[in-house]
């Protein structure tokens, strides 16, 4: 478990302790006070733009919402994972709504039908049921920070601890802290080794910087974050240094997450990875073991997104 979770680790990086405050539950009357504040409001559609011709459709936004829900997070996960996926889709939509932006130029992962089907094949009914419920028995409710809608980060499986915005991305945002999720880190769905020569390792760093071969060249972190995942590496060739980000030798090699070692042992070199994505926000595979050990998804929302409020719109 999951199967979908290994293809949804391969584009990790393309999706890129510190306690929490109490969750809040709001009742109607908090949660109709802020909709007469605020004025927030969720549409009735939203618009998807085509692929292959860009040209844009409008869908319920409920359909939307399930196809997020089904393109984001496997769907043989437990149904309170689910259902903190689909509020964090809702969430999505409603932050473009109130920054003006057009969600159909800034979108979310989101399947059609037939991408859903070509992706869960045999079992797409029955993933489409579930997505589908979890809309459903999320019905307007979206997470916010202070009477604003969050910034709804999310990857597939964290380092065993998340990262912060501001560590990964220079982003100071308060709800997006460093938090433990304990289930990731020795999870074999989180670990990827790759060995390679001494040699090749070099020989692809050597193109991506734009410098000569040198068979005396170094390599060394630079800088990393306090749970591991590496900021900047430097290459040392003969009088040359250069700075490599750690999003850039990631891609380089293929990895699922900036949060690796990098060994040499007689001419060869392996890499560990830990972790898939960027790192920052829900864990999936954290959020669907706190599923497993029985949490809600208010719970485990609020374990992940620090000092938010679950309302009602």
């Amino acid at each position: 478990m999951s199967k979908y979770i290994r293809i949804l680790l391969v584009f990790s990086l393309l999706l890129t302790a510190i306690p929490c405050a109490v969750f809040v539950k709001n009742d109607k009357k908090q949660t109709s006070s802020y909709i007469k504040k605020t004025g927030f409001s969720l549409p009735e559609k939203v618009q998807i733009m085509n692929e292959t011709d860009s040209s844009l459709s409008e869908i319920p936004l409920d359909d939307y919402l399930a196809g997020c829900v089904l393109a984001q997070m496997p769907c043989d996960f437990e149904e309170e994972a689910l259902k903190c996926q689909a509020i964090i889709a809702r969430t999505y939509v409603l932050y473009h709504r109130h920054h003006n932006k057009k969600l159909s130029e800034n979108p979310q992962s989101y399947f059609t039908s037939e991408e859903a089907k070509g992706f869960y094949g045999k079992d797409y009914e029955k993933a489409l049921k579930r997505a589908t419920n979890a809309v459903k028995e999320t019905e307007g409710l979206v997470l916010t920070h202070k009477n604003s809608p969050i910034v709804t980060a999310y990857h597939p499986i964290s380092s065993g601890y998340t990262e912060s915005a501001k560590d990964i991305w220079g982003a100071d945002l308060p709800y997006l802290l460093s938090v433990e999720s304990p289930h990731d880190y020795d999870s074999p769905q989180g670990i990827q080794t790759i060995e390679m020569t001494e040699a090749e390792l070099f020989s692809r760093l050597f193109a991506f910087a734009e410098i000569d071969e040198d068979t005396d060249a170094s390599l060394e972190i630079k800088k990393k974050t306090s749970h591991g995942t590496v900021l900047a590496l430097e290459i040392s060739s003969k009088d040359i240094k250069k700075e490599i980000a750690g999003k850039d030798f990631a891609e380089i090699y293929s990895l699922n997450s900036c949060n690796f070692i990098i060994s040499f042992d007689n001419g060869m070199c392996e890499i560990t990875c830990h972790g898939g994505g960027h790192l920052v926000g829900l864990s999936q595979w954290g959020a669907n073991q706190m599923a497993l050990s029985g949490k809600t998804c208010e719970e485990i929302l609020s374990h992940y997104f620090c000092g938010v409020s679950l309302l009602k719109l």
